[in-house]
Order: structure tokens, then C-alpha cells, then sequence
């Protein structure tokens, strides 16, 4: 058995590589062009009763005036659905910007970074 030095540099190191996983996933960067028309973003699928299912990655494109999501994994959305711009939220996660978008009885939650090339093309289609 080892001694309570062990435990506890086991118990740190343990913590470390969490705290490593924690802040990769926060600062997970979200690429997009220099005039916003194509950009990664979060995605969330909102139901009816307006529970999500998760955020998870996406390419998105800004097209006129509809947003096509790309590499979508969510069940009801197909990859290159067009959705329109239907609002954004009044208060959103600190340093980011929320636009629902949606069309045929599916919406999305889009999470782009405030200010961002994206977030200015997304204002725009308000």
C-alpha cells in the first residue's frame, strides 16, 4: 500500500489532467472566415416544449438570407438544412451571442462569439 505522499500526488495528478480536459473543451476554438459567411459555431437542436439535446459543433454558411448547418449530428436536422434567422437572445452565456434559427418545424440554437465576423452577418439577417 502506499504511503499518504502517493495517494496524495495521485489525487493531484488525477486533478491535473481533468482540469487539462476542462479548460481544452472551454477554449475549443470556433474558426470562421474574415467576412462571417462561413464559421464553426455551437448548435443546439430545440424541441417542441423547448428542451435542448446538447450543444455540439457545426459548420455553418450564411447564403442571402438563410443559414445552411453543415456536419450536423442531430436526428431531425439533415447536413445543408437551410434555416432562417428567427431571433437572438435577450441574454445570453457571457462573450457569446445565441440566434435561433429554424424552418419546417425544427430550430437550432447557434452560439457564436459577440462580436465576431458572424455574429454581425447573423445581426444583419434579423
Amino acid at each position: 500500500m502506499g504511503t499518504a505522499a502517493d495517494i496524495f500526488w495521485l489525487v493531484v495528478s488525477v486533478a491535473m489532467v481533468v482540469g487539462l480536459f476542462v479548460l481544452a473543451r472551454r477554449f475549443d476554438p470556433l474558426h470562421s472566415s474574415a467576412d462571417g459567411s462561413s464559421f464553426q459555431c455551437r448548435a443546439e437542436l430545440i424541441a417542441l416544449d423547448g428542451a435542448g439535446s446538447g450543444q455540439h459543433k457545426v459548420r455553418a454558411q450564411i447564403d442571402g438570407n438563410r443559414v445552411i448547418v453543415f456536419d450536423s449530428k442531430f436526428a431531425r436536422a439533415d447536413p445543408g438544412q437551410q434555416f432562417f434567422v428567427q431571433g437572438r437572445s435577450e441574454r445570453p452565456p457571457r462573450g457569446s451571442s445565441v440566434y435561433v434559427v429554424g424552418d419546417e418545424g425544427i430550430a437550432m440554437a447557434l452560439t457564436v462569439k459577440r462580436g465576431s465576423p458572424p455574429d454581425r452577418r447573423l445581426a444583419e439577417l434579423l
